[in-house]
């Protein structure tokens, strides 16, 4: 697929499919001759690239600094008796829950609008169940025309910049052939 993807656009028969011989390709590829053409047209000089957005425990630990709200509790907390102490810290924690929620919905709603807008097209994917020690918060893939992507790929260090120990991590990956941008959704 690489070597292919390196001459031009790729598009992918449907997942599974199974042909008995080349006679049947041949016939499958004439019947889908014109949407085919139509895609590869459209993909013509572009290639997909993927986005992660994770956050670690470091964020969890860093929101007291960048929420307000946590702030003025902090504070509160500092100045309380030992029995209103302990109420307030249990409240604490659970503004820290809601705060890094809110945080983390804000960031990745950020980023995805920023690449986007540096982008020909873009796609949230699903998040899959990960088992790790880090949340992904963002799933994305844009299609990005190669005379653009050196304006894309500033874009991506900006924001990866941005967020820089902060406790949240981009991961960019690619360039992979554009499947996620080959579908009648995406015309």
């Amino acid at each position: 697929i690489d070597a292919y993807a390196g001459v031009g656009p790729v598009v992918p028969l449907s997942m599974f499919s199974l042909h008995s011989d080349e006679g049947t390709v041949e016939r499958r590829l004439e019947l889908d001759h014109d949407h085919l053409v139509s895609v590869l047209e459209r993909l013509a000089g572009k290639k997909e690239w993927g986005i992660k957005l994770w956050r670690s425990k470091e964020a969890e630990e860093g929101i007291d600094g960048i929420s307000p709200s946590l702030e003025a509790m902090n504070k509160e907390i500092e100045q309380a008796d030992k029995g209103r102490r302990y109420l307030l810290e249990k409240k604490r924690g659970e503004m820290r829950e809601e705060e890094l929620r809110i945080a983390s919905k804000r960031l990745a709603h950020e980023i995805y609008s920023s690449l986007d807008a540096a982008s020909d097209r873009s796609e949230r994917l699903q998040i899959p169940s990960v088992s790790s020690e880090r949340a992904l918060l963002l799933h994305s893939a844009y299609l990005v025309a190669d005379d653009e992507f050196e304006t894309f790929q500033a874009r991506v260090n900006e924001q990866a910049a941005r967020i820089a120990g902060s406790g949240f991590e981009i991961e960019f990956t690619g360039p992979w052939p554009p499947y996620h941008f080959t579908g009648e959704s995406n015309e």
